[in-house]
């Protein structure tokens, strides 16, 4: 599964938590669905760019859904 890494990587946010959940998105440019997307609980969650068509902030969680537990990242 095609993993983004939507997470402030600040110091102020790394430090507040590490608790991670991921969603499920797609790009509204490619069409390409199914990409997981990396958030740290309690960050503003901001469309992505994604990574098949380069297109910036393309990739959108916002209509999607909460990943399944067999739904991981890529190494």
């Amino acid at each position: 599964m095609i993993t983004i890494d939507g997470r402030c990587h600040c110091k102020k946010c790394e430090s507040r938590t590490g608790d991670i959940y991921r969603m499920v998105g797609y790009c509204s440019i490619c069409h390409t669905t199914d990409i997981l997307i990396l958030y740290r609980s309690g960050d503003k969650v901001y469309a992505q760019d994604c990574i098949v068509c380069g297109n910036y902030y393309s990739i959108t969680v916002f209509s999607q859904r909460k990943a399944t537990i067999d739904e991981i990242p890529v190494a």
